[in-house]
């Protein structure tokens, strides 16, 4: 997914992955060929995939901007799916701070529909 040094997969073929798509008419861009736009889990540029089967629910997310990959994987199963997407939320946002050194902000997801919502950290989220 490295889109700074393209070695696994082509430049043209890393377009179509990212190339997102409207669902069904609406203003979410969201699938691409293969990977979702995620960028509502972590709150910054963000594609991967997601997915649960009885009892598991899993979600893999490449951050672009610092090149490297969250995966989150669990045995509990929700109707909503929150917590891949809740974990990587936190998780992001953690390692962020911990490359600068800072102490990680306060983050969790708002899940209003099925395994899509949006990670919101101090000050939008009051605790």
């Amino acid at each position: 997914y490295n889109t700074k040094k393209p070695t696994i997969l082509s430049a043209s073929s890393q377009a179509l992955l990212t190339n997102f798509s409207t669902m069904s008419g609406g203003m979410m861009k969201f699938y691409g060929m293969g990977t979702f736009n995620l960028d509502w889990s972590i709150g910054s540029a963000a594609y991967g995939h997601v997915g649960d089967t009885y009892g598991y629910q899993s979600q893999t997310t490449y951050v672009a901007e610092d090149d490297f990959v969250i995966t989150v994987a669990t045995n509990v199963e929700t109707t909503k799916q929150a917590q891949p997407a809740d974990f990587t939320c936190l998780a992001y946002h953690a390692l962020k701070a911990a490359m600068k050194g800072t102490e990680p902000p306060h983050c969790a997801m708002i899940i209003p529909q099925r395994f899509i919502g949006r990670c919101v950290c101090l000050p939008e989220l009051i605790v």
